[in-house]
């Protein structure tokens, strides 16, 4: 302000989804918000002659919510189903699978995969955190055990305490015929999902291969059949 009162001074910014502007007693502070250019122009209030404009470009790592995003990208797969054999029974053949190049198959852990693989944003991709993309649902859950990144946490109802959050993968065990947990480690689990949100003791998930098709369901928190999580950051 070349030796005026700061205080006079008037501050304005082009665009406030770039960067703000926060006056205080003897000068004013600029934020960046986003990426990109703004103009602030600061003028005396008294003298509107007296001014100046700066250009200030805001440069710097964007922070993307991939929790929400990949969430968001699975929930517009729901309702998708498996094709049909003449005979009218389902087969298993979906887009994830043909992505992945094992159509036919069991398909839970494909679509994990698959909508893991398409969560990105502007070159930076959720893949690129969890690397690990398999159709097989154990083999996807190794990796949250050997990667320094991961975490592989056992439900409440195998010790745990973690409560998941959403966009973390959320591992099952079904029951034997007598209706025991047949929960004995990784190997012995046979689906996966992705956690939407966790309300009491209901957590709320998105799954492939459900009823032969992508739907939203409703899973204990505390039921032996849910087994575990993929923790990621």
């Amino acid at each position: 302000t070349a030796g005026q009162d700061p205080a006079k001074f008037k501050w304005l910014c082009d665009d406030s989804e770039i960067a703000r502007t926060t006056k205080y007693d003897t000068c004013v502070e600029v934020s960046g918000v986003a990426e990109g250019k703004a103009y602030i122009t600061c003028y005396n209030e008294e003298d509107p002659t007296i001014k100046t404009k700066y250009l200030i470009t805001v440069e710097g790592e964007i922070e993307v919510d991939y929790r929400k995003r990949l969430v968001e990208l699975a929930y517009d797969q729901i309702g998708i189903k498996e094709g049909l054999k003449p005979n009218g029974e389902y087969d298993n053949d979906t887009k994830f699978g043909r992505w992945y190049g094992n159509n036919g198959e069991p398909w839970c852990a494909t679509f994990v995969s698959w909508a893991i693989a398409h969560t990105e944003y502007e070159g930076q991709k959720l893949s690129d955190i969890i690397s690990g993309l398999s159709p097989s649902v154990n083999r996807l859950a190794e990796h949250f055990v050997d990667s320094p990144n991961l975490q592989y946490i056992e439900s409440s109802y195998y010790g745990g305490n973690y409560v998941p959050k959403q966009g973390d993968l959320i591992f099952f065990a079904w029951l034997d015929n007598n209706g025991n947990c047949t929960y004995t480690g990784i190997d012995s689990m046979s689906h996966v999902g992705i956690v939407v949100e966790v309300k009491g003791d209901i957590i709320y998930t998105i799954e492939g291969n459900t009823s032969n098709s992508v739907a939203m369901r409703e899973r204990g928190l505390n039921d032996c059949t849910t087994t575990s999580y993929g923790v990621w950051y």
